[in-house]
């Protein structure tokens, strides 16, 4: 037996076989195949199982991490059940999905034989035909397994539709020349800022949808399809308007020519796949005259917009909103960040103020943009994190725009109201109030000291409960929040350098819980099942209270009484909003 370059493991490994704890025959593999280390196994044994009462010999290789991590299983000959699902041309057996699932370290033996067993599982249903679908639902990752296979970014969005694209290749002289197949060069530039001024050299290409329900079986054993069989699969499984499209669209052809094929999966979503004909000749390749010199098929790097967002928890629903956000201090900023990662499409940022080195500490844009107005940083940052974003920075105060009529409330879908004075907030309620057409408002704020945050909801603005509402006057003359948790009358500005360096006291996590509530009531709205209400969240009033600080009775309330006051916050005798 060898050695092991990991004693640890190799001490594992001959506990295993020395503990007689796998049935059968097991010894140590002598040499460790290349393959088996480029999935990062470190030894392997080597043994037998059945499968449907047919004698397998399998190799299980173990990582490092065995056993915090599953070990790997392949089958020896690779071909020895023949081309099946979840089984890849080196042998590997993809009997479970991901490596995060639960393994009981303290009993290695036990995850060997929990491997073993679901690898008999899984490629006995392979054996019999019964999980033939399962090719369809994964055949983007038996396509990156081929040989020699290119790799381009794609943007097209995949439909039912048979459509021309484009092949778009940026400028040779970067150090990375970039190559994008999209349904067109604005897609491109949407995608992300650093492309707007690319120049492109830009060829036709095509998008061929396949149709839904016939499965469709991947290159088998690492070997890529003939040209005949690129035409079979062509006449095979595509619609009778797709190929007449085909035809009409190809009468024309080039030495090297690109497709793309849409595979409809039976889990849902589109497997996409590209291919890469060189010394066309006679017809375009896909046509049954044509010859060609070589096949190389193509893994696409899928940035198209559907896939990005559903891959990161968002919302196609919700590209097509616009929201304004009115304010972009930590809170506002940080609303714009998620609102921006849950899909909404487009944003327009006012804010006349220059962010400072003192706010980076709970500002989400970092020290980098100190000294750039708010706005510009954070659409910035934002067109630099998230692909198709859309960004309007307004470096210019709101009533200012309102009083010059550059700003239109009728443009936007939501406005989300986070600049945390009170005067203005007021203001822009009335405004709004007073516009039938006005969309709904979001005002957001924080307490001091992390004793709490508020979000109103202002979804329609001819029915009773705005922010007027919850502001009165006390009988000392105080203008007062009912809806905080700090008693008014207060005064909670530090300055740490005299009068010019004047802050209220909050911090990252209150902002981050503040800008979450935020965010959730705005996808609530923006999807239509919003109400006029207010939410709120507690925190610890520990420091507020050892400063000398009072806090309101509201506070005492619990968190049910908060969610049952919601919608119970319209005064009847509301300047704004009371009915005639």
């Amino acid at each position: 037996m060898t050695s092991s370059p990991n004693p640890e493991l190799e001490t594992i490994v001959h506990k295993l076989l020395e503990a007689g704890s796998l049935s059968g025959t097991w010894v140590r593999l002598i040499p460790l195949p290349r393959l088996y280390k480029e999935r990062g196994a470190e030894a392997a044994i080597r043994g037998e199982i059945d499968i449907d009462g047919q004698p397998i010999m399998v190799d299980v290789g173990f990582k490092s991490s065995f056993p915090l991590s599953v070990p790997l299983v392949y089958i020896q000959p690779a071909n020895a059940l023949g081309f099946i699902p979840h089984l890849e041309a080196d042998g590997y057996a993809c009997y479970v999905r991901g490596d995060g699932q639960f393994v009981n370290y303290h009993q290695p033996a036990a995850v060997v034989r929990d491997a073993l067993q679901r690898t008999r599982e899984t490629l006995s249903r392979g054996y019999r035909g019964e999980n033939t679908v399962d090719f369809t639902d994964g055949f983007a990752e038996y396509w990156s397994r081929l040989p020699n296979t290119g790799w381009i970014q794609s943007l097209v969005k995949p439909s039912e539709s048979f459509k021309k694209i484009i092949l778009a290749t940026g400028s040779p002289n970067k150090k990375k020349q970039s190559i994008y197949l999209a349904d067109d060069e604005q897609t491109i530039r949407s995608f992300s800022p650093q492309l707007r001024d690319e120049v492109f050299n830009v060829k036709k290409a095509f998008y061929v949808p396949l149709e839904k329900g016939i499965p469709l079986i991947p290159p088998s054993f690492g070997a890529m399809w003939s040209l005949q069989d690129i035409h079979q699969i062509i006449k095979l499984h595509t619609s009778e308007k797709t190929k007449h499209n085909l035809q009409r669209a190809t009468r024309k052809w080039k030495s090297v020519e690109t497709v793309i094929l849409g595979l409809p999966r039976p889990g849902g979503d589109w497997a996409l796949f590209g291919i890469t004909f060189s010394g066309v000749q006679y017809a375009y390749p896909l046509c049954e005259a044509s010859l060609v010199h070589k096949i190389q098929p193509i893994i696409l790097d899928r940035l198209d917009r559907g896939y990005l967002m559903a891959r990161g928890g968002s919302s196609l629903n919700l590209q097509t909103k616009h929201v304004a956000i009115i304010g972009c201090g930590s809170v506002g900023a940080s609303v714009a960040v998620e609102l921006a990662r849950s899909g909404v499409g487009r944003l327009t940022l006012v804010d006349k103020d220059v962010l400072s080195a003192e706010n980076v500490f709970r500002h989400p844009v970092g020290q980098y943009a100190v000294g750039l107005s708010k706005v510009d940083a954070v659409k910035s940052d934002l067109e630099l994190r998230i692909p198709y974003i859309r960004v309007t920075a307004i470096a210019e105060r709101i009533e200012t725009l309102i009083r010059t009529k550059k700003f239109a409330w009728s443009d936007f879908d939501l406005i989300v109201i986070a600049t945390g004075e009170p005067t203005i907030n007021l203001y822009l309620n009335e405004s709004l109030r007073r516009r039938k057409s006005s969309p709904p408002a979001l005002y957001t704020w924080l307490d001091p000291y992390g004793i709490g945050g508020h979000t109103l909801l202002e979804q329609y603005h001819d029915q009773p409960g705005c922010l007027q509402c919850i502001y009165e006057f006390t009988e000392d003359g105080y203008l007062a929040n009912r809806a905080s948790f700090a008693l008014p009358g207060q005064s909670f500005l530090k300055d740490l350098a005299g009068c010019g360096s004047l802050f209220t006291p909050f911090g990252s996590l209150d902002v981050l819980r503040t800008a979450e509530q935020t965010v959730r009531m705005a996808l609530n709205s923006l999807a239509g099942k919003g109400s006029n209400q207010i939410c709120s969240w507690k925190g610890d009033s520990t420091i507020f209270q050892e400063g000398g600080f009072q806090l309101t009775s509201r506070y005492e309330s619990t968190e049910q009484e908060l969610i049952n006051q919601r919608t119970s916050f319209h005064r009847t005798d509301c300047p704004i909003c009371h009915l005639n």
